[in-house]
């Protein structure tokens, strides 16, 4: 993989992020590594299938509709501003510095989830895979002490560095989980090769539109992360053309694979016996371990556990870098405290950041995996990220219009009106199942049941300190995103 290696700076002149550091073909990989392929296909299809049934494929395809006009929202503003403050930075621009921060403030929340999320899992799978296959017993604690070392000393290189890891990751989950889809696939599943997976009429109750909106809602999630190449802006090449050019591959590559995995699922288990598959995923079973079992044997069920894995790292080593450039810019702008702005000049990567962020990290992880245990921890952590994603894509896609309605030889009804506008109506969809999931109306339980009022509470504390700052700094709130102007 090619990737372009600016020399540092001299000395004297102002030292930021590397430029033209990462080819076109990076950001795709570090962006498709942060939605973690394998690791979604493998705990969503259960989620999804629960939903809607044998109709998983369809959900799966209108979701990646949806994502692609998101694409489209964030690539018009990639277009004229590239920035690693993503939503941060597009919202400054579009809705005006009270209202950018506070959905800045959002993104940063949601975003914080991913360390825990990613720690959390990844520490599970290698206590699990220790204990099943080589019979040691290590407590998951060791792990993310370990892999959060792991993951700070490989984000603390060039970002040319992190590329590579992530790039060689994502090649062995993709190509692992395809060659068992295509095994399932080739062999005929349960009941022979069939479309039922993309028939809307599958849903386990006759007409069940709320179960396809369910399904719609899981499947989305499961593309959360694409937005991370708008993050790698300041560091890429020709970041005007690649980083929207990069935006529409991820969603649609991946978007392929997760319609290949659903397809493959539903040939494995059979449409016949959905009924059967949905009652094992209600007693807690992943649909995939028996159809990894039937086709792969135990030696498939080590590999494929290995995979995903391999698959956590990679979402968490690409998540953390993206998460760390967004602490970055806010920092950069004095937002937040000036020491997160801040690159080693050697290097020219926000290390203070890394270092901020994977401690915090890692001590929720620990606490939290403690009182609870690491898996509802990932959940946990995984919904709040989905909640405040989701609200982030809505508002980006507010932004786009009123940024573009302040140029009007550039504004355009279709790119900058009415798609952005299907866009936010759409995603109303995920942002309703996700916060009626975490009710106890719609079967939450504690600590799911916190969501909600821990979302509530952050944004009123972002207001406050908005509020802060308008009075005291209101220099630094003005100035916001003023950086990208003319860009």
């Amino acid at each position: 993989m090619q990737t372009i290696e600016d020399p540092p700076p001299k000395r004297g002149t102002a030292i930021g992020l590397r430029k033209n550091a990462i080819t076109l073909f990076g950001v795709v990989a570090t962006t498709c590594a942060f939605m973690g392929p394998a690791t979604s296909i493998y705990f969503n299809t259960g989620l999804g299938v629960r939903s809607c049934g044998n109709a998983f494929g369809f959900a799966l395809l209108i979701a990646m509709v949806t994502m692609l006009l998101v694409a489209h929202v964030i690539a018009e503003f990639a277009k004229k501003i590239p920035t690693s403050g993503f939503g941060y930075t597009f919202s400054v621009q579009g809705l005006g510095p009270k209202a950018g921060f506070v959905v800045g403030w959002v993104l940063v929340g949601g975003y914080a989830m991913i360390g825990p999320m990613m720690l959390a899992a990844i520490s599970y799978f290698l206590g699990q895979f220790c204990s099943n296959y080589l019979g040691l017993n290590i407590n998951w604690a060791v792990f993310a002490v370990v892999i959060a070392g792991l993951t700070l000393f490989v984000s603390s290189r060039a970002i040319a560095m992190s590329v590579r890891v992530a790039l060689i990751m994502l090649v062995i989950e993709v190509v692992i989980m395809t060659l068992f889809f295509l095994t399932i696939l080739l062999k005929g599943g349960a009941e022979g090769t069939t479309l039922a997976a993309f028939n809307p009429a599958n849903t386990l109750r006759p007409h069940d539109v709320d179960g396809i909106g369910d399904a719609v809602m899981w499947a989305i999630l499961m593309f959360v992360g694409f937005e991370s190449a708008a993050t790698l802006g300041e560091e890429t090449q020709d970041a005007k053309r690649n980083i929207p050019r990069a935006l529409m591959l991820c969603v649609a590559g991946v978007g392929i694979f997760y319609m290949l995995g659903a397809f493959a699922a539903v040939v494995g288990y059979g449409p016949g016996h959905v009924q059967k598959v949905v009652a094992s995923i209600d007693a807690g079973q992943n649909p995939w371990d028996p159809l990894l079992a039937r086709f792969w044997g135990k030696g498939g069920s080590a590999m494929i556990t290995l995979v995903i894995v391999n698959s956590i790292f990679a979402n968490l080593l690409s998540g953390f870098n993206s998460v760390v450039r967004i602490l970055y810019a806010m920092g950069r702008e004095r937002v937040l405290p000036s020491f997160l702005g801040t690159v080693v000049p050697k290097t020219q990567v926000p290390l203070n950041a890394a270092i901020f962020y994977m401690s915090l990290s890692l001590a929720v992880t620990l606490v939290l995996g403690h009182r609870w245990n690491p898996m509802t921890v990932y959940m946990w952590s995984g919904t709040a990220l989905g909640l405040a994603i989701v609200i982030v894509y809505m508002m980006v896609a507010v932004s786009l219009y009123c940024f573009y309605r302040r140029r009007p030889s550039e504004f355009n009804w279709l790119q900058h009106a009415l798609l952005p506008a299907l866009a936010a109506l759409v995603l109303c969809l995920p942002l309703r199942g996700v916060v009626a999931s975490t009710l106890p109306s719609g079967g939450g339980i504690a600590p799911m049941t916190y969501i909600p009022y821990l979302g509530i509470a952050w944004v009123v504390l972002g207001s406050l300190y908005t509020g802060y700052l308008t009075r005291f700094k209101s220099e630094l709130l003005l100035s916001m995103g003023k950086v990208f102007e003319g860009s």
